[in-house]
């Protein structure tokens, strides 16, 4: 799995075992969508982890929203 692959899967991950109840679940399709992935920014921690944040959307655009998804540190040491 090359660094490209391990980044997107641990953001898929971190979607469905933290935030599955916002943007919705492949794995589980009763948990409905409220809001659609806008942008994943990534800032970094040190020099072996970077934090992903969400930046979301509502589905309904008239709604009002703030909503930034923190996510868990990626550790990206074993891809250099």
């Amino acid at each position: 799995m090359n660094l490209q692959e391990a980044s997107i899967k641990h953001v898929e991950d971190c979607i469905e075992s933290g935030y599955a109840h916002i943007l919705g679940s492949l794995l589980d399709p009763s948990k409905a969508c409220s809001h659609v992935l806008d942008d994943i920014c990534w800032t970094d921690l040190s020099k072996e982890e970077v934090y992903p944040f969400l930046d979301v959307m509502p589905i309904n655009r008239d709604e009002p929203n703030n909503l930034i998804l923190l996510l868990p540190p990626f550790n990206h040491k074993k891809f250099k």
